[in-house]
Protein backbone atom coordinates (compact mmCIF):
# COMPACT_ATOMS: atom_id res chain seq x y z
CA UNK A 1 0.00 0.00 0.00
CA UNK A 2 1.43 3.53 -1.28
CA UNK A 3 0.79 6.74 0.54
CA UNK A 4 0.56 9.60 -1.07
CA UNK A 5 2.12 11.96 0.90
CA UNK A 6 1.24 15.04 -0.98
CA UNK A 7 -2.34 14.10 -0.68
CA UNK A 8 -1.99 13.44 3.20
CA UNK A 9 -0.41 17.06 3.37
CA UNK A 10 -3.74 18.39 1.91
CA UNK A 11 -5.95 17.04 3.87
CA UNK A 12 -3.76 17.90 7.25
CA UNK A 13 -3.68 22.03 5.75
CA UNK A 14 -7.65 21.89 4.74
CA UNK A 15 -7.89 20.50 8.56
CA UNK A 16 -6.48 22.79 10.02
CA UNK A 17 -7.97 25.79 8.04
CA UNK A 18 -11.26 24.54 9.07
CA UNK A 19 -10.29 24.69 13.09
CA UNK A 20 -8.76 28.14 11.85
CA UNK A 21 -12.03 28.73 10.54
CA UNK A 22 -14.10 27.89 13.25
CA UNK A 23 -11.43 29.48 15.87
CA UNK A 24 -12.26 33.33 14.16
CA UNK A 25 -15.91 32.94 13.20
CA UNK A 26 -17.32 30.60 15.73
CA UNK A 27 -18.20 32.52 19.35
CA UNK A 28 -19.28 29.04 21.28
CA UNK A 29 -15.57 27.41 19.76
CA UNK A 30 -13.32 30.47 21.76
CA UNK A 31 -15.71 30.03 24.55
CA UNK A 32 -15.09 26.57 24.69
CA UNK A 33 -11.53 26.58 24.19
CA UNK A 34 -11.03 29.20 27.18
CA UNK A 35 -13.17 27.02 29.49
CA UNK A 36 -10.71 24.16 28.77
CA UNK A 37 -7.76 25.98 29.40
CA UNK A 38 -9.17 27.02 32.75
CA UNK A 39 -10.00 23.39 33.43
CA UNK A 40 -6.47 22.36 32.82
CA UNK A 41 -5.38 24.97 34.49
CA UNK A 42 -7.67 24.29 37.81
CA UNK A 43 -6.58 20.19 37.22
CA UNK A 44 -2.99 21.51 37.65
CA UNK A 45 -3.11 23.41 40.50
CA UNK A 46 -4.99 20.40 42.14
CA UNK A 47 -2.90 17.44 41.11
CA UNK A 48 -5.13 15.67 39.02
CA UNK A 49 -4.10 11.96 38.66
CA UNK A 50 -3.86 9.96 35.10
CA UNK A 51 -6.80 8.69 35.17
CA UNK A 52 -8.97 11.90 36.15
CA UNK A 53 -7.24 13.96 33.08
CA UNK A 54 -7.89 11.54 30.51
CA UNK A 55 -11.56 12.37 31.89
CA UNK A 56 -11.34 16.16 31.17
CA UNK A 57 -9.52 15.43 27.66
CA UNK A 58 -12.14 13.03 26.60
CA UNK A 59 -15.13 15.66 28.10
CA UNK A 60 -13.41 18.60 26.65
CA UNK A 61 -12.61 17.38 23.19
CA UNK A 62 -16.01 16.06 22.47
CA UNK A 63 -17.81 19.61 23.33
CA UNK A 64 -15.29 20.79 20.74
CA UNK A 65 -15.83 17.91 18.10
CA UNK A 66 -19.48 18.39 18.53
CA UNK A 67 -18.93 22.26 17.86
CA UNK A 68 -17.48 21.62 14.90
CA UNK A 69 -19.70 18.71 13.60
CA UNK A 70 -22.65 21.72 14.62
CA UNK A 71 -20.68 24.35 12.94
CA UNK A 72 -20.08 22.06 9.75
CA UNK A 73 -24.06 21.13 9.69
CA UNK A 74 -25.45 24.72 9.96
CA UNK A 75 -23.27 25.82 7.53
CA UNK A 76 -24.20 23.13 4.77
CA UNK A 77 -28.11 24.19 6.05
CA UNK A 78 -27.54 27.53 5.07
CA UNK A 79 -25.96 26.37 1.80
CA UNK A 80 -28.46 24.09 0.90
CA UNK A 81 -31.62 25.90 1.76
CA UNK A 82 -33.40 29.37 0.41
CA UNK A 83 -33.84 32.56 2.72
CA UNK A 84 -37.06 31.49 3.30
CA UNK A 85 -37.88 30.21 6.49
CA UNK A 86 -37.90 26.08 6.64
CA UNK A 87 -38.96 23.90 9.33
CA UNK A 88 -36.75 21.09 8.42
CA UNK A 89 -33.49 23.37 8.40
CA UNK A 90 -34.88 24.80 11.57
CA UNK A 91 -34.91 21.17 13.40
CA UNK A 92 -31.17 20.41 11.80
CA UNK A 93 -29.71 22.88 13.55
CA UNK A 94 -32.03 22.39 16.53
CA UNK A 95 -31.04 18.90 16.74
CA UNK A 96 -26.99 19.91 16.23
CA UNK A 97 -27.10 21.88 19.03
CA UNK A 98 -28.12 19.68 21.17
CA UNK A 99 -25.98 17.25 20.52
CA UNK A 100 -23.28 19.85 21.90
CA UNK A 101 -25.54 20.23 24.82
CA UNK A 102 -25.55 16.88 25.67
CA UNK A 103 -21.46 16.80 25.31
CA UNK A 104 -21.73 19.76 27.94
CA UNK A 105 -23.71 18.28 29.76
CA UNK A 106 -21.24 14.69 30.06
CA UNK A 107 -18.28 17.14 30.73
CA UNK A 108 -20.32 18.87 33.88
CA UNK A 109 -21.18 15.38 35.06
CA UNK A 110 -17.54 13.88 34.62
CA UNK A 111 -16.46 17.41 36.11
CA UNK A 112 -18.32 16.89 38.95
CA UNK A 113 -16.80 13.64 39.57
CA UNK A 114 -13.37 14.92 38.94
CA UNK A 115 -13.17 18.37 40.61
CA UNK A 116 -15.76 18.45 43.76
CA UNK A 117 -13.49 15.58 45.82
CA UNK A 118 -10.42 17.36 44.78
CA UNK A 119 -11.86 20.79 45.77
CA UNK A 120 -13.22 19.54 49.18
CA UNK A 121 -10.50 17.98 50.20
CA UNK A 122 -8.74 21.13 49.79
CA UNK A 123 -10.71 22.81 52.45
CA UNK A 124 -11.39 20.45 54.92
CA UNK A 125 -7.13 20.85 54.78
CA UNK A 126 -7.89 25.03 55.37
Amino acid sequence: MKINLNKLQKSFQFALQGLKQAFIKEQNFRIELIIFALTCALGCALGLSGLEWIWVFISAFLILITELLNTALERLTDLTIDRRKNILAKQTKDIAAGAVLMAVFQAIIAGCFVFIPKILKLCQNL
